[in-house]
């Protein structure tokens, strides 16, 4: 419970085999599911996640976090990389409550 916020995190090491039928077990008594990803959300992880909710029919809501279809802001740290593109652990965790 962060900032009244209850929630989980799972780390998705590959995209492909994707096992669809855990990540839907895992996420059946969410109300939000959020993908991070440091690169465009096109074409990942967010899109994956998308196809399967909608696959199943599961009415969750998804927020995609990460880089729309341009470079990455700025130069630096990644932490400063992240922060300047709205990937870093407070921007996350207000996208997160703005949606909620």
């Amino acid at each position: 419970h962060a900032g009244g916020i209850d929630a989980g995190l799972r780390n998705v090491l590959r995209l492909k085999p994707f096992d669809g039928e855990a990540f839907l077990e895992a996420v059946k008594d969410a109300r939000l599911v959020v993908s991070v990803e440091e690169h465009s959300i096109h074409g990942g992880l967010g899109g994956i996640l998308a196809e399967c909710l909608a696959e199943a029919g599961a009415g969750v809501k998804l927020k995609r976090l990460g880089l729309e279809d341009k470079f990455a802001d700025g130069y630096g740290t990644q932490e400063q990389v992240r922060r300047q593109n709205g990937l870093d652990s407070s921007s996350i965790y207000e996208s997160i409550r703005e949606v909620l």
